[in-house]
């Protein structure tokens, strides 16, 4: 298997450098390399809870309802096979578990493919602004339970109280979680590799015949790594400070004896055009573009939406994602610069509105098109 890595890193390499990474090479590529991830993992628990779970869930919901399955959240890259150390994508997920919520409202049934640790729907409304975790002080009133001069309680019978406005706003999302949970599917990754491999077998999940009758969305909100370390040639111990090539596979990562540490990273394989190409042709396709630079988010925007063929990218800056974004899709046909639509959306003139609902109601109009064109193409083909 570490030759098949050094054969897809130099196939991403050419594919970058010409513009062809939706070609059949690159993609029977890119198919070898995951198709051997999946067998590593076919036998394990793990794997099997996974996909029993999923595809229970879409056997349920999807004669009769509509499926949206969303990543969140960031991959991480290992740097051992026993890992102590790694590379982080950092995301909170809020974004992800924002939407969620307002896809399940819409009435969606949602697979919630997500970064073990990172924020998940509802629960993401018990963390206060801008932190991803309460403290005790979020929750508890402890001005009556300790000494003002830092001393010990003064009373250690005293029952500190939960404070009222926590306390409602635990009932109002265990309310939400309640009402909704049936239609909710929470799975996780951790690796980058994890992640790529559960989500093209859950982009075949929907595109089985007869599984997914209602229509389904791809949203992918995930910050995926974009550098990785095939798994033959990770260490399987800790790193130390001069340790020889052998010890840290072949020279991938080297121990220096002065303590540093030097890491070659092979590029991970861009999916964005097997996705809406070869994996979830019946699946409305929607990706993300974070930028922070003003003048460039729009052009690579379009350009990832010409290049990857998604249905719909979501752009935004870096400072300024909280309260606006930009919708550009192109439903028909291979997106040009005529036929490509770019909406701006923004909250920044209603405080209390999430842009997550914003952008989700617009989203499901779209798929909503997007059902429509495809039933249209369907019967002209019978026809």
């Amino acid at each position: 298997m570490a030759q098949q890595d050094r054969i897809l890193s130099c196939q991403v390499d050419k594919a970058d450098e010409s513009g062809l990474s939706g070609s059949e090479h690159f993609a029977d590529g890119v198919e070898s390399w995951l198709k051997h991830e999946t067998a590593t993992r076919n036998s394990t628990a793990e794997w099997q809870t996974f996909t029993h779970r999923a595809r229970e869930f879409v056997r349920k919901f999807g004669q009769t309802q509509r499926i949206v399955c969303i990543t969140s959240g960031g991959t991480v890259v290992p740097l051992e096979l026993n890992t102590v150390r790694f590379i982080d994508n950092f995301s909170t997920g809020a974004r992800g578990a924002v939407s969620a919520e307002h896809f399940l409202k819409l009435g969606y049934a949602v697979i919630f493919l997500h970064r073990r640790g990172s924020l998940t729907p509802f629960t993401n409304r018990l963390c206060p602004p801008g932190r991803g975790t309460p403290s005790i002080e979020d929750w508890f009133d402890l001005d009556d339970a300790s000494d003002p001069d830092g001393g010990a309680s003064r009373d250690a019978s005293l029952q500190p109280e939960l404070r009222p406005k926590f306390a409602q706003r635990v009932c109002e999302v265990v309310r939400s979680y309640a009402q909704f949970r049936e239609r909710l599917l929470l799975l996780d990754f951790l690796t980058v590799e994890e992640y790529l491999v559960q989500l093209r077998w859950l982009c075949h999940l929907l595109s089985e015949d007869g599984l997914c009758l209602a229509g389904s969305i791809i949203y992918l909100a995930a910050a995926v790594s974009d550098f990785y370390i095939p798994r033959d040639h990770l260490p399987r111990h800790k790193l130390h400070a001069g340790q020889k090539p052998e010890e840290t596979g072949g020279g991938i990562i080297r121990c220096h004896p002065n303590g540093s540490l030097t890491v070659h990273l092979s590029p991970v394989p861009k999916l964005l055009g097997l996705i809406s190409t070869k994996w979830a042709q019946s699946s409305l396709v929607v990706s993300f573009k974070l930028e922070t630079d003003e003048f460039l988010v729009l052009k690579r925007a379009e350009a990832a939406l010409r290049k990857y063929h998604t249905h719909a990218v979501i752009a935004n800056l870096l400072h300024t994602r909280k309260v606006e974004a930009w919708l550009l899709h192109a439903l028909e046909g291979v997106p040009t610069d005529a036929s490509i639509s770019c909406e701006h959306l923004s909250v920044t003139e209603y405080p209390d509105e999430e842009l997550e609902k914003v952008l989700i109601d617009r989203v499901t109009q779209l798929h909503t098109n997007f059902i429509e064109i495809r039933k249209r193409a369907a019967a002209y083909e019978t026809s």
